[in-house]
C-alpha cells in the first residue's frame, strides 16, 4: 500500500459520506461492546487496505489505458496515410492529421460531415456500389475516386475499406 499517495477525499466529499453514513447506519452501534468495536474496527481497517490495493490497481490500469493511447496517438493520428472512420450511414467519426491536411480542412470541420460530401459527385456512384458491394455481399473492394478538396480542387485518391468491429463484434 502507497502512504505518499495523494487524498482525494475532499471536505464536501467526506461530509457527504458522513451524511450516509448517518443515513444508513442502525443506532445500535452506541451499544456496542469492546470485543464488537475491536471487530468493526479491523473489519473497517481491512476494508480500507482493500480500498487502496484496489485503488493501486486501478491506477495501474490507468497507466495501460494511457500507455495505449499514446500508441493509438501515434499510430492512427499521426500516420502518414489519411485514414478515417466513417459511420453505416456515412457520417465521418473521426480522421486524422493527415487526412484534414491533405484535403485543406480542420479535423473539427470533417468530424460529422457525410463522406459523400467530400466525393467529386461524377464518382457517388462509385463510393455508393462499393457501399453496397460490402452490406450486401461483404465485399471489400478498392477503388479510386476523386475527392473534393476544401479549396474546391479535386483530387485522385486510392479507396481501400477496412470494416472496423467493436468489442461486441459490431461495425
Amino acid at each position: 500500500m502507497s502512504e505518499k499517495s495523494p487524498s482525494v477525499i475532499t471536505p464536501e466529499l467526506r461530509l457527504k459520506a458522513e451524511k450516509l453514513y448517518l443515513e444508513k447506519t442502525p443506532v445500535a452501534h452506541a451499544t456496542l461492546n469492546l470485543q464488537d468495536s475491536k471487530a468493526l474496527l479491523r473489519d473497517l481497517q481491512i476494508k480500507i487496505f482493500e480500498m487502496e490495493l484496489e485503488k493501486e490497481k486501478i491506477l495501474g490500469e490507468q497507466l495501460k489505458l494511457d500507455a495505449s493511447y499514446q500508441k493509438y496517438f501515434s499510430l492512427y493520428l499521426l500516420a502518414p496515410m489519411s485514414f478515417f472512420i466513417v459511420s453505416e450511414n456515412g457520417v465521418i467519426l473521426e480522421c486524422n492529421l493527415s487526412a484534414s491536411k491533405l484535403l485543406g480542412f480542420s479535423q473539427s470541420e470533417l468530424i460529422n460531415k457525410q463522406i459523400i460530401d467530400l466525393i467529386h459527385p461524377s464518382d457517388h456512384e462509385i463510393y455508393y456500389c462499393q457501399k453496397e458491394k460490402y452490406f450486401d455481399e461483404n465485399i471489400l473492394k478498392q477503388c479510386e475516386l476523386r475527392v473534393l478538396k476544401n479549396n474546391g480542387s479535386e483530387l485522385w485518391v486510392k479507396l481501400e475499406p477496412l470494416v472496423v468491429v467493436d468489442i461486441l463484434g459490431n461495425p
